[in-house]
C-alpha cells in the first residue's frame, strides 16, 4: 500500500499529529504526517498540494473550529472520516523552573481557551502562539525561565521540556473531533480500510439560503418531514458583497436513501447554493 502524505496543522508534537498517528493505527493506514507549521491557511494549502489533509472541526468544551469552517466552503475539500481525540494538556517548563516561576504560558488559542479556568487560578498570563508544539519549541529555543507551554506529553518530550502538570484542560473531558480530507480529484486506496465495520453514517452540506421569507426554515423543514437527525448546524458569514451568510449542517443518513434525497432536493430548492462535502 502506498504512503499517504497527510498534511496537518502544527509541527511535530502537536495534537493533530498525535490524533492522526492513532487513527492511522487504528485503521491500519500507512501515512506520513506532513507538518504545515502556521494557522489553518498555511494548513488548507498544505492540503491542495498534499491532496490529503487533517483539520481539527470542533472542540468539546471550547465548540467549532471556527477557521476550519470556513476554509471547508472555500476550498471544498470533500470529508473522507471522523475521529474523535482526547486531548491532554501539559504544562511544559525548561529544566529546573518551577509552577511558581512562571508568570505567562504560550500555547494555540485553542489551547489556551481550553484551560482558560486553570491559568487564571494559577495567575499565568496566556499569550497565544501558532501551535501547541511549536509553542513548546519557543520556549525551549528561548531558554524562558518565567514561562511556559501549554502542549502534548510528547511535544514536551521532543523538546526537551519537563511535565509539571498533566490533564489542566478546564473540563474533563476535552475531546477534539478530527476530518480526514482530501482534493476531490485524489484517488486513494485505503476506503475499504475507513469503512470496514462502519455502521452509522453522517453527512455534511455547505448551504446559502436563497433571499425569502422563513428560508432557513423551510430549507430544514425537509429534514423533519422525512424524519432525519440533524446533528450539527453552525452559521457562518459568507464574506461576499451580498453580505450573506452559509450554513454548515450535519446530519444523520447518505445522499443515496431515498429520504436523504428528498430532504436534499427540498434543501436545494430553497437554496442558492449546495455542496455535498461528504459521507462518512
Amino acid at each position: 500500500m502506498i504512503k499517504n502524505h497527510v498534511s496537518f496543522q502544527g509541527i511535530a508534537g502537536a495534537h493533530s499529529e498525535e490524533a492522526l498517528l492513532l487513527y492511522a493505527a487504528k485503521h491500519r493506514i500507512p501515512v506520513v504526517p506532513e507538518a504545515q507549521e502556521g494557522y489553518f491557511r498555511e494548513l488548507f494549502a498544505g492540503i491542495k498540494k498534499n491532496k490529503l489533509g487533517w483539520v481539527p472541526i470542533e472542540n468539546s468544551y471550547h465548540g467549532t473550529v471556527v477557521e476550519s469552517v470556513d476554509l471547508m466552503r472555500e476550498y471544498e475539500f470533500e470529508i473522507l472520516d471522523s475521529y474523535t481525540h482526547v486531548i491532554n494538556h501539559c504544562l511544559a517548563v525548561n529544566p529546573g523552573v518551577k509552577k511558581s516561576d512562571i508568570t505567562k504560558a504560550y500555547s494555540h488559542p485553542q489551547a489556551l481557551g481550553q484551560c482558560a479556568k486553570y491559568l487564571e487560578q494559577s495567575g499565568i498570563t496566556a499569550l497565544p502562539y501558532v501551535d501547541t508544539a511549536a509553542a513548546a519549541r519557543y520556549v525551549q529555543d528561548k531558554k524562558m525561565k518565567h514561562s511556559a507551554a501549554i502542549c502534548s506529553k510528547r511535544a514536551a518530550e521532543l523538546y526537551g521540556l519537563d511535565v509539571l502538570e498533566e490533564w489542566i484542560q478546564d473540563s474533563g473531558e476535552n475531546e477534539t473531533t478530527f476530518l480526514l480530507v482530501k482534493d476531490r480529484e485524489h484517488e486513494i486506496d485505503f476506503m475499504g480500510e475507513i469503512e470496514r465495520g462502519r455502521r452509522d453514517v453522517t453527512t455534511t452540506v455547505v448551504f446559502e439560503t436563497k433571499d425569502l421569507p422563513a428560508a432557513l426554515y423551510k430549507c430544514l423543514g425537509g429534514f423533519a418531514t422525512n424524519a432525519i437527525n440533524l446533528k450539527k448546524i453552525e452559521s457562518r458569514p459568507a464574506r461576499n458583497d451580498d453580505s450573506d451568510w452559509f450554513f454548515y449542517l450535519d446530519f444523520e443518513g447518505h445522499p443515496d436513501d431515498p429520504l436523504v434525497r428528498n430532504a436534499l432536493d427540498e434543501l436545494e430548492s430553497f437554496s442558492k447554493k449546495v455542496l455535498v462535502l461528504g459521507s462518512y
